[in-house]
């Protein structure tokens, strides 16, 4: 802050804006991350299920009932985990760029900077 003013205002800029989104994507990410949990571990409770159950399954001809409670846990999965990754693709790449302009300006400024 003593050799230069502008180049730390860059940093009094950029150091809380990527601060606060970073709090604000953990808040909205997060809770999606957790979902997707869950909902793997109702997939795999299908799985585990129906294999240690298969017996059953056969002997109950049942086999196409368990089937579909698969396929419907397998698409709420698929489904809360796109959700999770659309916010990931839309929330990291923005994250990314303040990053990188905060990086060009302060090379930029300083640059002009050391040429003054």
């Amino acid at each position: 802050m003593l050799i230069s003013w502008r180049l730390s205002l860059i940093f009094l800029v950029i150091i809380p804006l990527v601060t606060y989104l970073t709090f604000a994507i953990m808040k909205r990410v997060l809770p999606l991350f957790s979902r997707v949990q869950q909902e793997m571990d109702n997939v795999n409770t299908r799985i585990r299920d129906n294999s240690s159950g298969i017996r059953v399954v056969k002997s109950l001809a049942s086999a196409e009932f368990e089937s579909s409670k698969f396929n419907g846990a397998n698409e709420s999965y698929t489904a809360t985990a796109m959700k999770a990754a659309r916010t990931m693709v839309i929330i990291m790449p923005l994250l990314s760029l303040i990053l990188n302009l905060g990086i060009v300006a302060v090379i930029w400024f300083g640059g002009i900077q050391v040429e003054a």
